[in-house]
Parts: C-alpha cells; sequence; structure tokens
C-alpha cells in the first residue's frame, strides 16, 4: 500500500517529537590519548602501556578545527551527547528522506490537480 501524504505528515511529526525528546547533543568525535601524569614514581613514567587514559573531542566546523579535554567527571555525560547526535542526525536523514516523498506526492497529485483548474480558469477567461 502506498503511504498517503497525510500518513507520512504523522511520521514527520512523530520524528519531529523524537528529535525533541532526544536531549543535549554535541557533534564531535571522542578520541582517547595515554599520556603520563607527571608523577615520576607512577608506573606510566616508565610503562608506555601503564599510562592514563583521557578523552578529547574533536570536530571540524565553520571556524574550523577544533578540541578540547574532556573532564573525567563529564565523560559518561558527554558521549551521551555524542550519540544523541548520531540519533538526531538518523531522524533528520529520516525526516528529508519523508519530506522529499511529500513533495514528489504533492507535485504529482495536488499540484497537478492545480494545474489544471488554472488552464480551466485561464479558457474561462479567454472567452468572456
Amino acid at each position: 500500500m502506498k503511504p498517503s501524504y497525510a500518513m507520512l505528515d504523522r511520521k514527520r511529526q512523530g520524528l519531529l517529537k523524537k528529535i525533541a525528546e532526544t536531549g543535549p547533543f554535541i557533534m564531535a568525535t571522542p578520541t582517547y590519548l595515554k599520556v603520563r601524569c607527571g608523577n615520576p614514581k607512577c608506573k606510566c613514567a616508565t610503562d608506555k602501556e601503564a599510562r592514563h587514559e583521557k578523552l578529547h573531542l574533536s570536530w571540524t566546523d565553520a571556524k574550523g578545527n577544533g578540541t578540547c579535554y574532556v573532564p573525567v567527571d563529564l565523560r559518561e555525560d558527554v558521549l551521551e551527547w555524542v550519540k544523541n547526535y548520531w540519533k538526531i542526525k538518523k531522524y533528520m536523514t529520516e525526516m528529508t528522506d519523508i519530506s522529499r516523498k511529500m513533495i514528489k506526492m504533492y507535485a504529482s497529485t495536488v499540484g497537478r490537480v492545480k494545474k489544471k483548474q488554472q488552464q480551466k480558469q485561464k479558457k474561462i477567461n479567454k472567452k468572456t
């Protein structure tokens, strides 16, 4: 069964609701780096495998490239924000597909009917 214009619109409204419920998001790539802590007595000073892991975010936008350190307390939250970004991006892709279908459907049905009505009106106007 071919979806109707109204059904596509309902799907689109549902996606908008999902986007609103997703929560905070951030467009960035998480990267873990292994570093020494600076304490000469720590294992990380001599053993490369024992180095401490820290999280950085990197991104590219209109201003260029950027990175920032993520404090340990914020790691879980920030990783959730990154996941939320990918959810929202998926929803936006779905919404774009639905909107394109709606435009094509409108052009092939409602738009065609309006065009015929305009042509009839022109013929009537020419006769009078």
